[in-house]
């Protein structure tokens, strides 16, 4: 059913060879490209401790930073620990 299929798929990934050994051995899908995200100017919100980087630390540690896109829809990335 996949392979028949027109499908992108965006995959965030702490161990790229790892995550690519899975999609690519396991579950047949071709490999396209490995970017880092670039770009994008992270949204300043008065609650983030990085003003300049406008990064925001939850307690535990995670960090999320928002941006928009082209029409304004506020999105973001996070890291988890």
């Amino acid at each position: 059913m996949l392979a028949s299929s027109k499908i992108i798929g965006f995959v965030p990934t702490k161990d790229s060879a790892n995550a690519r050994s899975f999609y690519e051995g396991k579950l047949g899908f071709q490999f396209v490209s490995d970017d880092m995200k670039r770009g994008v100017a992270f949204e300043k919100y008065p609650f983030v401790q990085d003003k300049e980087l406008g990064i925001w630390t939850a307690p535990n540690g995670d960090k999320v930073a928002w941006f928009k896109d082209p029409d304004g829809n506020v999105l973001s990335v996070s890291q988890h620990k």
